[in-house]
C-alpha cells in the first residue's frame, strides 16, 4: 500500500539505508532534460546517501511504469516515489497514477511540493534585482495559478510577476528583469523562456532544477518521510 505524503506530514520511520528514491521525470526528445535529471540524482544521492534513481514517464529510458512494475531488489526495503513535478497537474493525475497502477513496493509517495517552498532557492541567484519573473509552464488549472502566486509573494522586497508562457516572459520582462526558469529540468522550454528574455534584454538565472539550492530543498522534503511497516508493499 503506497502512502501519499505532501511536505507538511510527519511520518515514523526514517529513510535509511535500505531505502530507494524513485525520481520521476516528464522525460523529452532533447538529450539536455535527462541530463538534467541525472545531475539532480546525483546531488540528492549525496545529500541523502541512498540510492537515487531517474525514471521518465516518456522519451527517455527507464519508463517509469516498467521501473514500477519490476520487482524491488532484495535490498530495497522502502522506496520513494518523488516526481519531479512543480505541479499538481496533468500529469500528476492522470499519468502517476498509470505509473503506481501495477506497483507493489512503493511506501511513500511525495505530492508535488508548493512553489513557495523554493523561494529560497530562487533567491540565492536574484542578487539585487528589483524586478523578477517567474517562467514556468501554465496550466488552466486555477489553483496551480495560485500555488505560482504564492511562490511571488514569498519573494518579498521586489515586483515580482508570474510567465506561465514564454510569450508572457516577453510581456512582463524588460532591460532591467532578472528572469527566473521556474523548471525542474533544462530543454526546449528553458531555450525559449531565455530566447523571450533575450527579445527584451532581459538577464536569465539558471533552470531551478540545476541548481544546488533545488537539490537541497527536495531532499529536505524526503528525508522526514517515515512508512510504518503496515504501509510497506
Amino acid at each position: 500500500m503506497t502512502a501519499l505524503l505532501s511536505e507538511d506530514q510527519g511520518t515514523a520511520l526514517a529513510v535509511t539505508r535500505t531505502t530507494r528514491v524513485i525520481l520521476i521525470a516528464h522525460g523529452s526528445p532533447d538529450a539536455r532534460h535527462a541530463r538534467s535529471v541525472a545531475r539532480l540524482a546525483g546531488r540528492l544521492r549525496s545529500r541523502l546517501g541512498v540510492d537515487v534513481f531517474p525514471a521518465y514517464l516518456e522519451h527517455d529510458d527507464p519508463e517509469a511504469a516498467d521501473l514500477m512494475a519490476a520487482p524491488a531488489p532484495p535490498t530495497v526495503g522502502h522506496t520513494i516515489v518523488l516526481p519531479l513535478l512543480l505541479t499538481a497537474g496533468f500529469h500528476w493525475f492522470h499519468d502517476i497514477p498509470v505509473v503506481l497502477a501495477h506497483d507493489g513496493h512503493t511506501s511513500a509517495l511525495l505530492a508535488p511540493p508548493e512553489p513557495a517552498l523554493f523561494a529560497p532557492a530562487i533567491e540565492q541567484h536574484l542578487g539585487s534585482a528589483k524586478h523578477v519573473v517567474l517562467a514556468s509552464a501554465g496550466s488552466a488549472r486555477p489553483e496551480i495559478v495560485q500555488r505560482f502566486d504564492a511562490l511571488a509573494q514569498a519573494l518579498p522586497g521586489r515586483r515580482v510577476d508570474v510567465a506561465l508562457t514564454p510569450g508572457a516572459v516577453a510581456d512582463h520582462a524588460g532591460p532591467q528583469t532578472t528572469v527566473v526558469p521556474v523548471l525542474a529540468a533544462d530543454g526546449v522550454f528553458g531555450d525559449r523562456v531565455r530566447a523571450a528574455a533575450a527579445s527584451v534584454g532581459a538577464s536569465v538565472t539558471p533552470v531551478l532544477g540545476d541548481t544546488e539550492e533545488f537539490a537541497r530543498t527536495l531532499a529536505d522534503l524526503v528525508l522526514p518521510i517515515a512508512v510504518a511497516p503496515n504501509q510497506q508493499g
